[in-house]
């Protein structure tokens, strides 16, 4: 272990004297590792306002005097963003029983600094984050990881006298930190986050991060409506998030798809450890109420549908859920009847199909009786072709006489965006990459001009996109 000389009054006077100039501190303070000045330079008045050098050598320090740098981190009062950096530095040297008594100060400079033209590393209080949670302090650190990733609604939309013309305008919620570092906390520190605390980063933390920024985004004149009589408060999340697996046709971009994503990853990765939590995972989505919430329960619903047979009985055989008179379909409920629909109980299967015979709604704005009758006929084909393979025989006849009437009907007619099945685009290429090496330059041009695949579908193999990886 390092043992360090404390320093005699004498060598603290003749310092002192000769750090007149900003210079001569600068260069004192860039070279001092000797913990033991700490206490005696305190007493001189130094580190009450201290200089860059002087909070990067308290930094230093941290890890050595951990208690000494943190009661000069506590009375700081600053407004210059690399002197908070640097204490925050330090917290990341202490150990995590000490560390979480700076995070009130960390959670001050972040509501006041990030709200000006600058900001804390996101990155470096993130790291604080996951060092106090691996330390036991879970609870501060999901708090300290909230004040980062807070958000807030557009200030503009505040504005009452706004007029109607923003009735329809979508807001995007205001953050701390650029979308960029919000995408990059998620991605790469949320996951530590997940593994040292578990479902309490979804209870305490992205459930209502998600939640917030669902509301924040909504059309101003619409953001105080109260949908209590609804099966779930609609979000317009099939248009901004289609699919909630992994789907090009999502958006790679903005605060919600980031959001939706940290939230399914979390909760897949708890269920992978430890599977029999589905139910009380699918109970604290569902609790949100929005859509996009009903929609991450479905998914995890059909990924892990070993876990809880009940629970997909109960979300798969609901006639709420069923009859949604929404035009489109959730692609996570399609997929799951399509999916399980035939593994139902026969009792089960005998409810959807008596709600596809019976319906709920009447079409009453639909004064002609054989435009309603027709109407009917098209929605019981629209109802059945999910499960059309697994249909009982006298339903398969009549979803056969709804097809030769009305054509067949594909899922991605039923599924916003026109999205199906989730595919893979062919990654095949027509030649190796040895293959074109070996090639002229003439010959390789007059290849690349000629060869066509043998379909037009860009799943197929091999296709233009195998042969574009290995072109590059």
């Amino acid at each position: 272990m390092t043992s360090w000389n404390k320093s005699t009054p004498e060598q603290v006077d003749k310092a002192v004297a000769l750090l007149i100039h900003s210079q001569q501190r600068n260069y004192f303070f860039n070279r001092l590792e000797n913990p033991k000045w700490i206490e005696p330079l305190q007493k001189k008045g130094f580190f009450k306002n201290p200089l860059a050098s002087e909070s990067r050598y308290l930094a230093r320090m941290a890890k050595y005097e951990p208690d000494a740098v943190l009661n000069i981190g506590l009375n700081i009062e600053t407004d210059n963003f690399r002197m908070c950096e640097d204490f925050i530095e330090a917290a990341l040297q202490m150990p995590p029983e000490i560390a979480v008594k700076l995070v009130p100060k960390v959670k001050e400079w972040l509501e006041s600094l990030n709200l000006s033209d600058y900001y804390l590393d996101s990155e470096q209080v993130a790291s604080l984050v996951v060092h106090l949670a691996k330390g036991d302090e879970v609870e501060k650190a999901l708090g300290l990881a909230k004040s980062l990733l807070a958000l807030m609604p557009e200030p503009s939309l505040n504005n009452q006298d706004a007029g109607a013309t923003q009735r329809y305008y979508r807001a995007e919620p205001k953050t701390r930190i650029s979308h960029w570092q919000y995408k990059q906390i998620l991605e790469k520190y949320v996951p530590e986050l997940v593994s040292v605390a578990g479902e309490k980063v979804l209870k305490k933390l992205l459930c209502s991060l998600l939640s917030d920024t669902v509301e924040f985004s909504r059309p101003s004149g619409t953001r105080e409506e109260q949908q209590d009589n609804s099966y779930f408060w609609e979000d317009k999340s099939i248009y901004w998030q289609p699919v909630i697996e992994e789907h090009p046709r999502n958006s790679p971009y903005g605060v919600r798809h980031f959001l939706v994503i940290a939230v399914r990853d979390a909760a897949d990765t708890i269920l992978h450890s430890d599977p029999s939590k589905l139910r009380s995972i699918v109970d604290l989505l569902e609790k949100y109420h929005w859509r996009v919430f009903y929609r991450i329960a479905l998914y995890l619903i059909r990924k892990f549908a070993d876990a809880d047979s009940n629970l997909l009985i109960e979300r798969l055989v609901d006639q709420k859920r069923f009859s949604d008179r929404t035009v489109w379909e959730d692609y996570e409920y399609v997929h799951l009847a399509k999916d399980y629909f035939g593994d139902l109980p026969k009792e089960e299967q005998d409810k959807i199909l008596s709600w596809i015979k019976n319906p709920e709604h009447d079409w009453t704005l639909l004064k002609n009786p054989e435009e309603k009758a027709k109407r009917l006929r098209y929605w019981q084909l629209h109802k059945l072709t999910p499960f059309k393979d697994s249909l009982p025989t006298q339903w398969q006849q009549r979803y056969q006489q709804l097809v030769q009437e009305f054509g067949t009907v594909e899922l991605s007619q039923i599924v916003f965006g026109g999205i199906g099945e989730v595919r893979i685009l062919g990654t095949q290429s027509p030649k190796t990459e040895s293959e074109l090496d070996s090639m002229s330059i003439d010959d390789l041009i007059s290849f690349l001009k000629a060869w066509k695949p043998n379909s037009n579908n860009p799943f197929d193999e091999p296709s233009y996109a195998g042969l574009e990886s290995v072109v590059r």
